[in-house]
């Protein structure tokens, strides 16, 4: 069980990656971006190898 407050994870949803779905195109961000910025922050700071995905904007959109 995931301890108190943590987020399920997304690899327990159906991948967004997996199907051009439209309605998931809201949810892509900028590679490097301000989530990228974050977790590198956070990384520096903890001295800690920090894992994520994230659905990166396609180049353009």
């Amino acid at each position: 069980m995931p301890p108190a407050g943590a987020r399920r994870s997304s690899a327990s949803r159906s991948s967004s990656a997996q199907r051009e779905d439209h309605a998931c195109f809201d949810l892509a961000e900028p590679v490097p971006g301000p989530t990228t910025d974050a977790l590198g922050r956070v990384a520096r700071e903890t001295r800690a190898v920090v894992i994520a995905s994230l659905f990166e904007r396609r180049a353009g959109a």
